[in-house]
């Protein structure tokens, strides 16, 4: 079988280098297709097939908690742990924590998936909402004293960063948890 295209076969498929030399099936506007995308399937028009697609991009999430309020320097309520009942892990976890106070009211910062600094260090601001999941459930921690320093915040962007614009430090915020299966 040769498959090596010369000058002949490309002149013959109506191509040269810098485009089409000719219509080759007798229409202008066929090479002119749409887009339309059905749940999770994109198709091409003019019966040019169809394409399943990774839904978590366009998708509404399998589980969404809705936005709740959650405190840091809040006892046993700095822990939370939601049943997002999907039956399996998910393929895709994500955490929105929006401000409602400060120079961040209404901005929304994502859940981080570990943190390296504890209540230890005496005033040493940290913060931020970690979280975890499993085949039923999300774990949702934010700071709470335990060695008597309360300097830890569900929201915390503090001296040292961006020059010190916007910096906030909250105790209480929104979260929401959304899960796709």
């Amino acid at each position: 079988v040769d498959t090596q295209l010369d000058s002949n076969d490309i002149a013959n498929l109506g191509y040269v280098a810098g485009g089409i030399i000719a219509e080759v099936d007798g229409s202008i506007t066929n090479e002119l297709q749409t887009l339309s995308r059905t749940n999770d399937s994109i198709t091409l028009s003019s019966g040019g097939g169809t394409v399943s697609i990774d839904n978590l991009a366009w998708a509404t999430a399998d589980y969404d908690s809705g936005f709740q309020i959650m405190s840091s320097q809040n006892g046993a309520a700095s822990y939370r742990e939601l049943t997002h009942g999907i039956g399996n892990y998910p393929s895709r976890v994500l955490v929105l924590v929006r401000a409602i106070d400060g120079n961040n009211s209404g901005f929304i910062f994502h859940g981080i998936g570990s943190s390296q600094q504890d209540d230890d260090t005496g005033n040493a601001h940290h913060g931020g909402v970690v979280y975890a999941y499993d085949q039923t459930r999300v774990r949702l921690w934010v700071p709470d004293a335990n060695n008597s320093d309360n300097s830890g915040a569900i929201i915390n962007v503090n001296d040292g960063w961006g020059e010190e614009t916007n910096v906030q430090t909250s105790h209480t915020a929104q979260i929401r948890v959304l899960c796709w299966e």
